[in-house]
């Protein structure tokens, strides 16, 4: 059994494709064609005539092959090579700069160069071709998808590949795709699923918006919404949608099947403020979470920020600042119903404003001093 290292080969036709190696080919390497050509006024010695490049395919065994070279024939074995776009193989003697280990299928990137050389004192000119391998675009795939842990995401940039070969990335990824071996979740960005007893895992929420997460290692955004709310024990939903905290307006957009919806959050994004802004989020849209009362958000809420530090609970209500009336107001009374200082709250409110929220007095006792009333 052969491995691979050009994806997408279908391997029982490449195979009878191949078959017709037990007999010879006779293979010309450095092909001395002779031709007419007038001696123009050119000086005798070699000249490149023609560059051209290609991606092939070249086949996981060699073919015995006799080749012509300085008018001896010379029995070797050669590579058998299809070039992209072509169902017929063919015969190359030597690939310059190419590695070849028997057993594996290789994609690569190689250029042809046609050079002539001019004999003195004779009306003709000797052509000579080699190829020469510029890039082996399989093997970079399969030693970088090797080095990717299942589930993680991964992107073009990745591969570290020069713009002139990624359209040869594109199409063999495309080819891995095909064959199950990887996921596209959106234009550019796969992942490479983990596979269990009970089939392929998606990847992490994280993973799928990486992306919109951080840049450059800092944090340009934050998961918050239904899938926050729900590692903070406030909702037991499940939801394949995604909000996203992030100090730029951005439209709504679709990244496999997750639905990406964001939120401008005004203060400056932080690793540290993160589990912070979360908490204000959730007091924000406390009407709008779901499988949950908003008397029984309160109450989870009101753990949580008891379970801070007084420095935390002081970050806290300046971050609140940044949010609207109510959320401090809520937070406010929070604050007070659990015997915490309130860091000057009451202060950023207006006196004679109030507050129509659908929480009890039983969740918030304190609501009243901070103008909470019913609907």
């Amino acid at each position: 059994m052969y491995n691979y290292r050009y994806f997408g080969i279908n391997k029982e036709s490449t195979y009878l494709g191949l078959s017709g190696f037990v007999r010879m080919f006779i293979v010309s390497i450095g092909a001395a064609v002779s031709a007419g050509c007038s001696n123009d006024g050119r000086t005798e010695g070699r000249q490149v005539t023609d560059y051209q490049e290609y991606e092939v395919t070249v086949a996981s065994k060699k073919a015995p092959g006799v080749y012509t070279s300085c008018g001896n024939n010379i029995l070797t074995d050669v590579y058998a090579v299809r070039y992209t776009g072509e169902d017929e193989w063919k015969i190359l003697a030597s690939i310059e700069g190419f590695e070849y280990e028997s057993g594996y299928y290789y994609g690569i990137n190689i250029f042809r160069k046609k050079s002539s050389f001019l004999r003195r004192k004779q009306d003709f000119c000797i052509f000579v071709f080699r190829y020469v391998m510029t890039m082996v675009i399989s093997k970079q795939i399969q030693d970088t998808l090797n080095s990717i842990p299942p589930g993680k995401v991964f992107t073009i940039a990745d591969f570290n590949v020069v713009p002139k070969y990624q359209p040869a990335l594109v199409k063999a990824l495309g080819r891995q795709i095909a064959a199950g071996n990887i996921s596209k979740i959106s234009k550019g960005k796969y992942f490479k699923p983990k596979q269990t007893v009970f089939g392929s895992l998606k990847p992490p929420v994280t993973e799928a918006v990486k992306d919109l997460l951080e840049k450059n290692g800092k944090p340009i955004g934050y998961i918050t919404g239904i899938p926050a709310f729900a590692q903070m024990g406030l909702t037991t939903q499940i939801t394949s949608a995604i909000t996203i905290g992030t100090n730029k307006y951005r439209r709504p957009l679709k990244r496999g099947e997750y639905t990406i919806s964001f939120i401008v959050q005004s203060n400056a994004i932080t690793e540290e403020n993160i589990p912070l802004l979360r908490i204000l989020d959730a007091i924000k849209l406390i009407r709008n979470i779901p499988a949950a009362t908003p008397d029984d958000c309160i109450i989870n809420i009101s753990n949580l920020i008891g379970n801070l530090s007084d420095k935390s609970r002081e970050q806290l209500c300046t971050l609140a600042e940044n949010y609207t009336p109510y959320v401090r107001a809520l937070l406010g009374a929070i604050l007070e119903n659990i015997g915490s200082d309130t860091f000057g709250l009451g202060k950023t409110l207006n006196g004679v404003t109030t507050y129509k929220l659908p929480v009890s007095k039983q969740a918030l006792p304190t609501k009243s001093s901070w103008n909470i009333v019913a609907i």
